[in-house]
């Protein structure tokens, strides 16, 4: 999931743009009267509109809405949000060598490699293609496409436009931090242990600006802000989220619940050996053994303090938390000092 918030993030960037600028396509109105991200927390935007309102009037602040705020961001986008889900990767015909568009053999690329980086740069520029094959390249998706035709009719003005453009985002975030504020507050967000992970030294993460970006630019997964909050399910059958390359699955549903099983058993009673070696070893270990995990308790536990890890758990606690033999849900993995 992680991957995707960066990506997220990365694109929306890129496809803000200042006012007055380079328009490429009409733009739509970025709400319709709803708003996914919300809903799939478990409110709507009559409650988010309260919980602004109520910020505003206890600090003497102009009331705004999450639609004001919609609209704001909405007019800052170069063009009309694009998403287009990979398409499943064609099936090989039995017998066929596999193929990749990026890595060519040698002697079948384009541009003839050389020692020299820049003179195959070069060479690159002016390479002359009139026998490539322009059904196979790679194209990119169109939100990329038009991002780059955006970035590139800026040309030298590009920079100040970026510096304009954060200041803008900041005032909306700030804007919208009191919804933030809230949604992390919300009872069955108080029960995760997610959300007590949001704001630390690590990373910070607004949901409530993400819920924007996510309604704005019209993400396909409108589950991720809920994610952030409540946690995300990493076992079992994961719901897709649109916007990774579709997988067919290799066999049946009964297959795979049965193939989970076997491997759940597996961790349950790989979490039952560790224990087992890691309280022996605390008990026999000495000289430069017990040093070493003595050194590796020390970093763990600072590695918790700075929100990289959580808090180390018995057996009995481990198992309470994430399930035993067929219910687990988790891996445990063995830490080394090294």
């Amino acid at each position: 999931m992680a991957h995707h918030i960066g990506g997220t993030l990365t694109l929306a960037l890129l496809m803000v743009a200042g006012g007055g600028g380079f328009n490429i396509s009409q733009k739509k109105r970025p709400l319709s009267g709803h708003s996914a991200t919300l809903e799939h927390i478990g409110v709507n935007i009559l409650w988010v509109n309260a919980a602004l309102a109520t910020h505003c009037q206890q600090y003497g602040q102009p009331v705004v809405t999450y639609e004001n705020l919609a609209e704001d961001l909405h007019d800052c986008l170069a063009f009309e949000p694009v998403f287009n889900q990979p398409a499943e990767k064609p099936k090989k015909t039995q017998g066929e060598d596999g193929e990749s568009k990026f890595v060519k053999p040698v002697a079948q690329r384009l541009v003839k490699v050389v020692e020299d980086r820049y003179q195959h740069f070069l060479d690159a520029l002016n390479a002359d293609s009139p026998g490539l094959d322009t059904c196979s390249k790679y194209s990119l998706p169109a939100a990329c496409e038009q991002a780059l035709a955006f970035n590139l009719h800026k040309g030298t003005a590009l920079p100040k436009w970026r510096r304009y453009q954060v200041e803008k985002l900041r005032q909306i975030a700030h804007r919208l931090r009191p919804l933030d504020a809230a949604l992390k507050k919300l009872p069955a967000a108080q029960r995760s242990e997610s959300v007590n992970n949001l704001e630390s030294k690590v990373r910070q993460v607004d949901v409530g600006m993400l819920c924007l970006l996510g309604d704005v630019l019209r993400h396909p997964d409108t589950t991720l802000p809920r994610g952030y909050l409540y946690s995300f399910n990493v076992t079992g059958i994961i719901k897709p989220s649109g916007v990774l390359r579709p997988k067919p699955p290799s066999g049946t549903e009964q297959m795979f619940w049965l193939n989970h099983a076997a491997t759940m058993r597996i961790n349950d009673s790989w979490a039952d050996n560790i224990a087992h070696d890691v309280s022996c070893q605390a008990k026999a270990a000495s000289g430069t053994h017990l040093k070493l995990l003595k050194q590796t308790w020390q970093l763990t536990e600072a590695e918790v303090q700075a929100g990289y890890s959580c808090a180390g758990m018995s057996l009995t606690q481990l198992r309470t938390k994430y399930g035993r033999g067929v219910d687990m849900r988790c891996r445990v993995l063995r830490r080394h000092g090294v």
